[in-house]
């Protein structure tokens, strides 16, 4: 007679017949979550950059509102002031470009037989600078509608605008620069057709600018191509082609060499764009030897040094914040490479302790008002620690595990962050590094945490802590009360290790 296989989960006996299992529906919330965090990261990575708004925006706004035509009949009625009976056209090319800002209106205007063609018109027939830099500003209001069609139209546009990213002016390449980047958005068709209409050589020469505005705008540009790419394979080798790798290191370079004094003109902006762009060329895979034989862990770990050495003197400049996450992520992958490295035997790449130190100031200034960042630095720090021996001599100069105890119970995951680099010095440094009372104010202030995620990285470190040498972590009557506690706890990975611990304090006494 053979017995029904029972569920691995007691919890799903007690579900009737036919209905999913607490593990299922787990699963699928997990699932369900994670979709919902990429598609916030695209939403919020893969964004348009807003088009540039002139002060009279509230009075059109108004007009717009008390006006009795529809979208549509704005947009024809101004097409044709631009030609007929506008005594001044560039006003009358400025009035289009507001009403071009409703999507029924880009829609309604790319209908109109001639209109794209005409306004390309406008913006390559004339010797007008001011009716240039109006059409430009057209077609930026129009490459920020989602629409298939009114991106399309807008497409029909690109080699004009690639040719004049050699203007004199740097307000016409600026916007022309922000359309072309909007287009980048849109897919691996428009990506391959604007490398194919010459974007990467001019976009190269437009960040050796020395306007910030303009090599902010070209690296907005570059970025956005690279996300826009479907494979990220093709647009690398174009950049390889192209020579840009060493244009966006020196960018780093500069900016850290004198982030304000030599070059104040050089803002955070523009460095920052520079470096989502490598970021986004290192996770592709594709060149990742040449930007480390150029020097990628300097350039960047020097801009990562120059911003932590800030903080702590109190000059903050504005958006720093924004630049220290793609710096950061650059150097979390390229640890994580040398773990890779490590493995296989092949030579690492080493990233310095100084960066070390940069990430535990960061940890501890943003931990509180910008989580996610600290998250990001405790990642780029347990990378750090296990792929490099220095490392460990670094964490006991800076007291790095007090510091990181004192993190362990801050919510929004970077009381667990910090946890889980504890349980990593831990496992590969047993007790020489954590002493006693850091290991017990880690395991206190994880096990009292508000973000019950922390409970079982903080039974795991308390495990470890144990098999270590620490026998006197949480020591008394109390940790046997905790942990007879925790076994009632609902999730069953907390159960197995308050139980497992549990035994292990039982043996001790014994």
């Amino acid at each position: 007679m053979e017995f029904p296989v029972e569920s691995t989960d007691r919890r799903a006996l007690w579900k009737p017949l036919g209905l999913p299992g607490v593990v299922t529906l787990r699963e699928a919330r997990r699932a369900r979550e994670a979709d919902l965090r990429r598609a916030r990261r695209d939403s919020q990575l893969r964004s348009k950059r807003p088009a540039w708004r002139d002060s009279q925006s509230d009075e059109e706004q108004q007009e717009h509102e008390g006006s009795v035509e529809s979208p549509e009949e704005q947009v024809r009625a101004r097409w044709l002031a631009v030609f007929k009976g506008a005594k001044d056209h560039v006003d009358a090319v400025r009035r289009l470009r507001r009403a071009l800002r409703h999507p029924q209106a880009s829609s309604a205007f790319c209908r109109i037989d001639g209109a794209c063609r005409g306004l390309v018109g406008l913006l390559t027939g004339l010797s007008h600078p001011e009716m240039q830099l109006e059409a430009a500003r057209c077609f930026l209001e129009m490459s920020l509608i989602e629409e298939p069609s009114v991106a399309l139209a807008t497409l029909s546009a690109a080699p004009y605008l690639i040719t004049f990213l050699g203007s004199e002016s740097s307000r016409l390449t600026e916007s022309c620069l922000l359309v072309l980047g909007n287009l980048g958005t849109e897919g691996e068709t428009n990506v391959q057709t604007l490398l194919k209409q010459g974007l990467l050589p001019a976009l190269r020469t437009c960040l050796q600018s020395w306007d910030p505005t303009v090599v902010e705008a070209a690296a907005f540009c570059l970025s956005q191509v690279l996300q826009g790419a479907e494979s990220l394979q093709s647009v690398t080798q174009a950049l390889l082609k192209a020579d840009m790798l060493p244009i966006l290191l020196e960018l780093l370079r500069r900016w850290s060499h004198a982030p304000g004094a030599r070059q104040p003109h050089l803002g955070v902006p523009p460095i920052m764009e520079a470096a989502w762009c490598l970021h986004y060329i290192l996770c592709s895979g594709e060149c990742t030897e040449q930007l480390l034989h150029l020097g990628l862990v300097q350039a960047v770990g020097g801009a990562f040094c120059v911003l932590a050495r800030m903080i702590l003197s109190g000059m903050i400049l504005p958006g720093a914040e924004l630049l220290i996450l793609p710096l950061a992520r650059c150097l979390g992958n390229v640890a994580g490479l040398d773990v890779v490295r490590q493995t296989t035997g092949t030579q690492s790449c080493s990233v310095g302790p100084g960066v070390l130190a940069a990430g535990a100031v960061f940890c501890e200034h943003f931990s509180s008002h910008l989580p996610f960042l600290a998250k990001e630095c405790l990642w780029l720090i347990h990378n750090i620690i296990e792929c490099n021996a220095r490392a460990w001599s670094i964490v006991q100069h800076l007291g790095l595990a007090p510091r990181l105890a004192r993190l362990s119970s801050h919510a929004h995951g970077v009381g667990v962050m910090a946890l889980v680099v504890l349980q990593n010095a831990a496992r590969l440094d047993g007790a020489g590094i954590i002493t006693q009372e850091t290991g017990t104010e880690a395991v206190n202030r994880g096990l009292a945490s508000s973000d019950s995620a922390a409970l079982v990285p903080a039974l795991q470190l308390w495990e470890l802590l144990l098999a270590g040498g620490h026998k006197e972590v949480i020591a008394g009557p109390g940790a046997e009360d905790i942990l007879g506690a925790l076994q009632l706890h609902p999730e069953f990975r907390v159960q197995e290790l308050s139980t497992r611990l549990l035994l292990l304090l039982v043996q001790e006494k014994a």
